[in-house]
């Protein structure tokens, strides 16, 4: 979803080192609006590796900037970096106390971290400090669709768009049984591809509304994930010397939540699956088209 990074101009790529660029071989010094900027496009073009590295040498230099700490925030947010995120965003409020960014970003850290009560706390200061911040009606809207309020959610969720066109959208509306036929053809087209292996055969997977972490196999999930494959005990009658056997589950809201249309969900559930599986059973990434 759109957040407050966008996409800077900043032509040729620069090359960072120890807090100086190189460019065409001579070391230039970036200066502050110039560190915002690279770090912006490092976020834009999927490097918030580099993006974390340079918001860190920033801070050296400016070390009470509150749009540093924030865009270091981002970037650990984007690299699974929970607690250090939090911490990241924490510090940018901290440093300015009226801005509701910052305490937005911290409640979608803490909703991806299993700390929905936590979360809901710190979204709501968010929205009641500045009701015009898109960034705390869409996640005000995500932790209601992750409580199972999805009426409540699209509200906010079209709160956000108002706010910003751009940078938010409606999810589509698809009902579960249609996700689950869904999953299936996706799942059928992975058993008569490349990626075609007998392992696959022997996953038993369940389409759920929703992360239940009250479920033994799913306690350690967290809520916003979209697909997981888990080792369990294998069931009774198995052949002989089987111990486990692996389960997966597909989340409905939280694959139909990121997609703006039907298009969109059926490449969000490939993409979900392929991860996956490529993850667990080490398949070879298919680069063709998915079509059925």
């Amino acid at each position: 979803m759109g957040d407050f990074r966008h996409l800077c101009c900043i032509s040729p790529p620069i090359f960072l080192y120890c807090g100086t660029v190189h460019l065409d071989s001579e070391p230039v010094v970036l200066e502050h609006d110039e560190i915002l900027e690279q770090v912006e496009w490092l976020l834009s073009e999927g490097e918030p590796e580099k993006a974390t590295q340079l918001c860190r040498r920033g801070l050296r230099r400016y070390p009470r900037d509150h749009v540093l700490w924030f865009l270091l925030g981002d970037s650990l947010l984007d690299t699974g970096q929970l607690n250090q995120a939090d911490k990241a965003f924490k510090n940018a409020h901290e440093i300015r106390a009226n801005w509701a960014l910052p305490l937005a970003k911290r409640a979608e850290a803490m909703a991806m971290d299993g700390r929905l009560s936590f979360a809901r706390s710190l979204a709501d200061k968010a929205y009641e400090m500045d009701r015009n911040c898109p960034h705390s009606s869409y996640v005000l809207g995500l932790l209601l669709d992750l409580e199972g309020r999805y009426d409540e959610a699209r509200f906010f969720f079209y709160r956000a768009t108002r706010l910003d066109r751009e940078g938010y959208f409606v999810p589509t509306s698809v009902p579960l049984a249609t996700f689950e036929t869904m999953v299936k053809e996706v799942l059928d087209h992975f058993r008569e591809t490349s990626l075609e292996d007998p392992r696959l055969m022997d996953i038993d997977w369940e389409v759920c509304p929703a992360v239940d972490t009250r479920r033994k196999e799913l306690a350690e999930v967290s809520p916003v994930t979209t697909c997981i494959i888990v080792e369990t005990p294998a069931p009774v009658g198995s052949r002989a010397g089987t111990e486990t056997a692996l389960k997966g589950f597909m989340f409905w809201n939280n694959n139909v939540r990121l997609c703006r249309d039907v298009s969109e969900l059926r490449e969000q559930i490939f993409l979900s699956l392929s991860d996956e599986l490529q993850d667990i059973l080490q398949l070879p990434a298919e680069e063709d088209e998915i079509s059925f």
